[in-house]
């Protein structure tokens, strides 16, 4: 018999939702499929919204659970004689870029950074949500205002001391995808607040991880060595720690600076100068979901939405 988990994930493979866009096709050849690699859809949702709202073009979201999937996905509809004059967008995370020559298409956008996730993490951003989350119910004065940029000087410094923690990882991950190995590899096994101490009364970050430990994660796969690392490090020398960083890790440190500004505003502690309650709802599990607002739109998504809208429109 099969497992839970197993049956769930057979309800959401592409093939089930290659289905469903047969199914909606058939009904209204001006339904559009949002395609995404994962629980995306509540940052894409809001700024289609806007964009698409005069043509009236119903937009139906599918989780595809899954890079490889959604690739799989884009393929099969790609395809299908049946599926030829089907409106379909597909956003993929660009990940380390190892496989970015898959995913180039017209009707694919991919993101600038490692994924969705990084758009939540730049200082504009946390700005934003600093002043939702604790000074949204009352006017703000100036004294208000040089709190927030007081708490977005100490994000950004820790940020940078963040990526310094967890530099090791993403070249040892960036090493996994760009020098392929044979075995299993889960990134998600890395946790990272058990692999980076956070002191939450001096506001510091030290890793307790070593080149040895990552290996460890990946045991059936063969080590990593200091000369890959060298060339991960190379790779990344030219490039954003807080765009091309993995995103879990960058939305994850973001999750715990914000709850701890929270506490501390609770309290009255610095940097706050008086004590501010949370006016909202912040979970790590939805943080997609509750800061969606706040996250950065950068101009060429706006761009790709514009083109496909365009495309749409002269379609339809």
């Amino acid at each position: 018999m099969s497992s839970p988990e197993a049956m769930r994930q057979s309800r959401t493979s592409y093939a089930v939702v290659l289905h469903g866009m047969l199914r909606d096709h058939s009904k209204d050849d001006n339904v559009v499929s949002v395609l995404v690699e994962g629980k995306d859809s509540d940052y894409f949702r809001p700024r289609m919204g806007a964009i698409f709202a005069d043509l009236r073009l119903p937009l139906a979201y599918r989780n595809v659970r899954g890079k490889n999937n959604l690739k799989k996905l884009v393929r099969a509809v790609l395809g299908n004689v049946a599926l030829e004059r089907c409106k379909f967008a597909a956003f993929f995370d660009r990940d380390y870029e190892h496989d970015l020559a898959e995913i180039l298409i017209p009707q694919a956008f991919v993101t600038d950074g490692y994924s969705i996730e990084n758009y939540y993490t730049g200082v504009d951003s946390v700005r934003q949500s600093v002043r939702s989350l604790l000074f949204s119910d009352a006017a703000h004065s100036d004294d208000d205002d040089k709190v927030v940029e007081e708490v977005c000087a100490l994000y950004v410094s820790m940020q940078n001391a963040f990526h310094e923690e967890v530099r090791l990882f993403n070249e040892w991950a960036w090493v996994q995808r760009h020098m392929p190995r044979d075995g299993a590899l889960e990134l998600d096994r890395f946790d990272t607040f058990k692999f980076i101490e956070f002191d939450r009364l001096g506001l510091t970050l030290k890793s307790t991880y070593s080149l040895d430990d990552l290996n460890g994660l990946a045991p059936d796969r063969r080590a990593v060595d200091l000369g890959e690392i060298a060339t991960a490090r190379i790779w990344f020398s030219s490039r954003d720690a807080a765009i091309s960083f993995r995103g879990k890790q960058e939305i994850e440190f973001t999750y715990e600076f914000l709850r701890e500004m929270i506490d501390r505003a609770a309290l009255g502690l610095l940097p706050f100068e008086r004590k501010a309650k949370c006016s909202k709802r912040l979970s790590y599990v939805e943080i997609v979901s509750e800061l969606s607002a706040y996250a950065c739109t950068p101009v060429n998504l706006i761009s790709f939405l514009e083109v496909r809208k365009s495309f749409w429109s002269s379609s339809s």
